[in-house]
Protein backbone atom coordinates (compact mmCIF):
# COMPACT_ATOMS: atom_id res chain seq x y z
CA UNK A 1 0.00 0.00 0.00
CA UNK A 2 1.12 3.46 -0.63
CA UNK A 3 1.26 4.19 3.12
CA UNK A 4 3.68 1.56 3.55
CA UNK A 5 6.17 2.74 1.39
CA UNK A 6 5.67 6.15 2.82
CA UNK A 7 6.36 4.71 6.03
CA UNK A 8 9.30 2.71 4.53
CA UNK A 9 10.39 6.19 2.83
CA UNK A 10 10.04 8.04 6.27
CA UNK A 11 12.23 5.17 8.47
CA UNK A 12 15.10 5.61 5.15
CA UNK A 13 17.76 8.28 6.39
CA UNK A 14 19.34 7.69 2.41
CA UNK A 15 15.80 7.96 0.62
CA UNK A 16 14.09 11.39 2.91
CA UNK A 17 17.97 12.80 2.29
CA UNK A 18 17.69 12.20 -1.50
CA UNK A 19 14.09 13.75 -1.52
CA UNK A 20 14.94 16.54 0.79
CA UNK A 21 17.85 17.01 -1.67
CA UNK A 22 15.66 17.51 -4.66
CA UNK A 23 13.09 19.24 -3.10
CA UNK A 24 15.76 21.90 -1.35
CA UNK A 25 17.43 22.34 -5.23
CA UNK A 26 14.82 25.75 -6.41
CA UNK A 27 15.20 27.12 -2.63
CA UNK A 28 19.32 27.08 -3.89
CA UNK A 29 18.58 28.34 -6.61
CA UNK A 30 16.79 31.35 -5.40
CA UNK A 31 18.57 32.22 -2.60
CA UNK A 32 21.84 32.31 -5.11
CA UNK A 33 19.79 34.76 -7.27
CA UNK A 34 18.47 36.88 -4.31
CA UNK A 35 22.16 37.21 -3.22
CA UNK A 36 23.91 37.88 -6.49
CA UNK A 37 21.31 39.71 -8.46
CA UNK A 38 23.99 40.34 -11.38
CA UNK A 39 24.61 35.97 -11.60
CA UNK A 40 21.38 34.60 -12.29
CA UNK A 41 21.17 30.95 -11.75
CA UNK A 42 19.06 29.43 -13.98
CA UNK A 43 18.00 25.36 -14.99
CA UNK A 44 18.23 24.23 -17.97
CA UNK A 45 14.49 24.38 -19.09
CA UNK A 46 11.51 25.46 -17.38
CA UNK A 47 12.42 26.86 -14.13
CA UNK A 48 9.52 25.19 -12.44
CA UNK A 49 10.15 21.73 -13.25
CA UNK A 50 14.23 21.44 -12.10
CA UNK A 51 13.24 20.02 -8.77
CA UNK A 52 10.49 17.46 -9.87
CA UNK A 53 13.38 16.35 -12.24
CA UNK A 54 15.84 16.08 -9.73
CA UNK A 55 13.65 14.24 -7.87
CA UNK A 56 12.86 11.92 -10.33
CA UNK A 57 16.77 11.26 -11.18
CA UNK A 58 17.85 10.42 -7.70
CA UNK A 59 14.41 9.02 -5.55
CA UNK A 60 13.25 6.67 -8.10
CA UNK A 61 16.60 4.61 -8.95
CA UNK A 62 17.48 4.67 -5.22
CA UNK A 63 13.66 2.99 -4.94
CA UNK A 64 13.65 0.25 -7.38
CA UNK A 65 17.00 -0.49 -7.38
CA UNK A 66 18.66 -0.27 -3.74
CA UNK A 67 15.24 0.01 -1.28
CA UNK A 68 13.95 -3.37 -2.78
CA UNK A 69 17.14 -4.99 -1.69
CA UNK A 70 16.52 -4.54 1.74
CA UNK A 71 14.05 -7.01 2.02
CA UNK A 72 14.75 -9.86 3.57
CA UNK A 73 14.21 -13.43 2.40
CA UNK A 74 10.92 -14.25 4.79
CA UNK A 75 9.66 -11.09 3.88
CA UNK A 76 10.13 -12.16 0.44
CA UNK A 77 7.98 -15.80 0.68
CA UNK A 78 5.62 -14.26 3.18
CA UNK A 79 4.78 -11.59 1.67
CA UNK A 80 1.35 -12.09 -1.00
CA UNK A 81 2.69 -9.16 -3.57
CA UNK A 82 3.67 -8.84 -6.94
CA UNK A 83 6.58 -7.28 -8.71
CA UNK A 84 4.27 -4.59 -10.74
CA UNK A 85 2.16 -3.94 -7.53
CA UNK A 86 5.30 -2.90 -5.72
CA UNK A 87 6.53 -0.95 -8.45
CA UNK A 88 3.05 0.75 -8.97
CA UNK A 89 3.66 1.63 -5.23
CA UNK A 90 7.14 3.05 -5.74
CA UNK A 91 5.91 5.16 -8.50
CA UNK A 92 2.95 6.48 -6.39
CA UNK A 93 5.13 7.32 -3.90
CA UNK A 94 7.69 9.47 -6.55
CA UNK A 95 4.89 11.09 -7.86
CA UNK A 96 3.96 12.34 -4.66
CA UNK A 97 7.42 14.01 -4.64
CA UNK A 98 6.87 15.28 -7.88
CA UNK A 99 3.23 17.12 -6.56
CA UNK A 100 5.62 18.71 -3.36
CA UNK A 101 8.45 19.26 -5.53
CA UNK A 102 6.04 21.41 -8.27
CA UNK A 103 4.46 23.23 -4.56
CA UNK A 104 7.74 24.73 -3.68
CA UNK A 105 8.33 25.54 -6.92
CA UNK A 106 5.26 27.42 -7.50
CA UNK A 107 6.00 29.11 -4.03
CA UNK A 108 8.70 30.43 -5.01
CA UNK A 109 7.25 32.30 -8.21
CA UNK A 110 8.05 29.67 -10.69
CA UNK A 111 5.47 29.16 -12.85
CA UNK A 112 4.71 28.13 -16.27
CA UNK A 113 3.40 30.03 -18.96
CA UNK A 114 0.39 29.23 -19.71
CA UNK A 115 -1.51 25.64 -19.31
CA UNK A 116 -0.16 24.12 -22.54
CA UNK A 117 3.33 24.67 -21.42
CA UNK A 118 2.60 22.98 -17.95
CA UNK A 119 0.84 20.28 -20.33
CA UNK A 120 4.08 19.83 -22.13
CA UNK A 121 6.17 19.61 -18.98
CA UNK A 122 3.92 17.02 -17.15
CA UNK A 123 4.55 14.78 -20.64
CA UNK A 124 8.40 15.44 -19.80
CA UNK A 125 7.95 14.33 -16.85
CA UNK A 126 6.22 10.73 -17.67
CA UNK A 127 9.13 10.40 -20.31
CA UNK A 128 11.92 10.96 -17.96
CA UNK A 129 10.49 8.60 -15.38
CA UNK A 130 9.66 5.99 -18.10
CA UNK A 131 13.45 6.25 -18.91
CA UNK A 132 14.58 5.90 -15.77
CA UNK A 133 12.08 2.75 -14.73
CA UNK A 134 13.73 1.39 -17.50
CA UNK A 135 17.49 1.79 -16.93
CA UNK A 136 16.66 0.77 -12.95
CA UNK A 137 14.87 -2.24 -14.22
CA UNK A 138 17.63 -3.54 -16.76
CA UNK A 139 20.95 -2.45 -14.04
CA UNK A 140 19.66 -2.79 -10.72
CA UNK A 141 22.23 -0.17 -9.86
CA UNK A 142 21.47 2.94 -7.86
CA UNK A 143 25.20 4.37 -8.62
CA UNK A 144 25.18 3.56 -12.57
CA UNK A 145 21.74 4.83 -13.04
CA UNK A 146 23.07 8.34 -12.44
CA UNK A 147 26.45 8.28 -14.36
CA UNK A 148 23.85 7.00 -17.14
CA UNK A 149 21.69 9.66 -16.78
CA UNK A 150 24.12 12.24 -16.54
CA UNK A 151 26.41 11.31 -19.34
CA UNK A 152 23.26 11.13 -21.18
CA UNK A 153 21.92 14.43 -20.30
CA UNK A 154 24.90 15.99 -21.25
CA UNK A 155 26.67 13.93 -24.66
CA UNK A 156 23.48 13.47 -26.53
CA UNK A 157 22.36 17.14 -26.89
CA UNK A 158 25.50 17.67 -28.31
CA UNK A 159 25.19 14.24 -30.69
CA UNK A 160 22.14 15.85 -31.99
CA UNK A 161 23.07 19.21 -32.89
CA UNK A 162 26.66 17.68 -35.07
CA UNK A 163 24.25 15.52 -37.45
CA UNK A 164 22.78 17.03 -40.19
CA UNK A 165 20.05 20.10 -39.45
CA UNK A 166 17.05 18.03 -41.23
CA UNK A 167 17.57 14.76 -38.92
CA UNK A 168 17.96 16.26 -35.78
CA UNK A 169 14.11 16.88 -34.67
CA UNK A 170 13.44 13.30 -35.72
CA UNK A 171 16.55 12.21 -33.39
CA UNK A 172 15.69 14.43 -30.58
CA UNK A 173 11.71 13.15 -30.76
CA UNK A 174 12.70 9.77 -30.71
CA UNK A 175 15.04 10.01 -27.87
CA UNK A 176 14.33 8.17 -24.77
CA UNK A 177 13.68 11.37 -21.97
CA UNK A 178 15.32 12.05 -18.78
CA UNK A 179 14.92 15.96 -19.56
CA UNK A 180 15.81 15.83 -23.06
CA UNK A 181 12.35 15.04 -24.39
CA UNK A 182 10.21 18.13 -24.72
CA UNK A 183 6.61 17.91 -25.74
CA UNK A 184 6.46 21.60 -26.20
CA UNK A 185 7.19 22.81 -29.84
CA UNK A 186 6.66 21.84 -33.01
CA UNK A 187 3.46 19.61 -33.30
CA UNK A 188 5.31 17.83 -36.72
CA UNK A 189 7.10 15.21 -34.34
CA UNK A 190 4.53 15.16 -31.73
CA UNK A 191 3.83 11.49 -32.37
CA UNK A 192 7.25 10.30 -32.22
CA UNK A 193 7.36 11.62 -28.33
CA UNK A 194 4.75 9.58 -27.54
CA UNK A 195 5.46 6.71 -29.64
CA UNK A 196 8.94 6.56 -27.97
CA UNK A 197 7.04 7.33 -24.86
CA UNK A 198 5.10 4.08 -24.82
CA UNK A 199 7.86 2.05 -26.20
CA UNK A 200 9.93 3.13 -23.23
CA UNK A 201 6.81 2.20 -20.70
CA UNK A 202 6.53 -1.10 -21.99
CA UNK A 203 9.36 -2.42 -22.37
CA UNK A 204 10.28 -1.13 -18.23
CA UNK A 205 6.69 -3.09 -17.65
CA UNK A 206 7.65 -5.97 -18.98
CA UNK A 207 11.76 -6.60 -18.05
CA UNK A 208 10.54 -4.74 -14.10
CA UNK A 209 7.77 -7.91 -13.90
CA UNK A 210 9.72 -10.77 -15.48
CA UNK A 211 13.06 -9.80 -13.54
CA UNK A 212 10.63 -9.17 -10.09
CA UNK A 213 11.66 -8.26 -6.91
CA UNK A 214 15.39 -8.63 -5.67
CA UNK A 215 16.93 -9.36 -2.36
Amino acid sequence: MLAAELLKLKRNPMGMGLAIAGLALPVLVFAANQMNPNMQVKANGEAYLLPAHAVLALVTPYLLALETQQATAKWILTTPTSSLKVLFEKISVILLLVVLSLGVSFALGNLPENAAAFGAGMAGLVSSLGTLVLLTAITRNFALVLVVGFAWMQIIPRIVTALPEQAQPWLAAGLPGMGITHFAGDGEHQTVRIAMTAVIWILALLIWKKRGITL
